[in-house]
């Protein structure tokens, strides 16, 4: 303990004020010196989660690029997906717009053909009716 006189020996008062003086600088000295010198646990402390949050913002980083990388992979798959998605719109129109002549071909075959059996009815209405009957009724 620091014990600090200041003053000449006649002041009783003064040499007092000088001793509580010293006392409490004594005292916070004391608390300084041993804050400012951590033990060795509190050090070795500091430096092993020093060294883990190095190794926490490595990983941040490696995190991060693999992210990007994998955003990157997403997208180019986006695109491609896309482009597979056009090519085949493209043939389902091709195929459409042949199955629409195909039906158009057969509706043109069709109505021909009604044409046709309604042309051979009207020629069978023409007809003498006894042609159209048999021999032994006539």
């Amino acid at each position: 303990m620091n014990i600090i006189y200041i003053g000449q020996g006649g002041s009783g008062q003064g040499e007092r004020r000088a001793w509580i003086y010293g006392e409490v600088m004594g005292q916070l000295l004391s608390k300084l010196a041993m804050v400012q010198a951590p033990d060795a646990d509190s050090r070795n402390e500091m430096e092993k989660m020093s060294r883990q949050i190095q190794d926490y913002e490595i990983l941040v980083k490696q995190l991060k690029e693999e992210l990007r990388e994998e955003k990157l992979r997403a997208k180019e798959e986006a695109e491609d997906l896309a482009q597979e998605m056009a090519e085949f719109r493209y043939q389902i129109t091709g195929l459409l717009e042949e199955e629409c002549r195909r039906r158009a071909c057969i509706e043109q075959a069709s109505l021909q053909r009604i044409a046709e059996l309604e042309a051979q009815v009207q020629k069978e209405k023409r007809k003498p009716y006894t042609a159209v009957m048999p021999y032994n009724e006539a």
